[in-house]
């Protein structure tokens, strides 16, 4: 297990201290997201990098449709290392680093 698997295992954690309802949302057309905290109306997806093509498109693609569904506009995407913003339309995905975001919080 690599050090950032063992890091994304805390992410669950960082949440759970905050609320119980924790949930991965699968989209309509099957996409699957790793965090929805419908309390307060969050989607997160943990992946190591976004640097592979076919990586970025499934992040994307499954937090872009979710969104849509959902009727959210802002959705977290958290990886080895903080990057710009990625804007569609009026969707906005942030991404983290997730050692920062745990460390420092949301």
């Amino acid at each position: 297990m690599t050090r950032f698997q063992k890091t994304s295992e805390n992410c669950e954690a960082h949440y759970r201290r905050r609320t119980q309802d924790i949930y991965y949302y699968t989209t309509p057309d099957g996409y699957k997201v790793d965090f929805y905290l419908p309390e307060t109306l969050e989607l997160i997806q943990v992946t190591q990098n976004l640097d592979m093509a076919t990586t970025r498109e499934r992040e994307l693609r499954a937090l872009l449709e979710a969104m849509r569904v959902l009727r959210l506009r802002r959705a977290l995407i958290l990886t080895e290392a903080n990057a710009p913003a990625i804007e569609e339309g009026e969707l906005t995905i942030e991404i983290r680093s997730l050692a920062e975001w745990i460390l420092i919080g949301d």
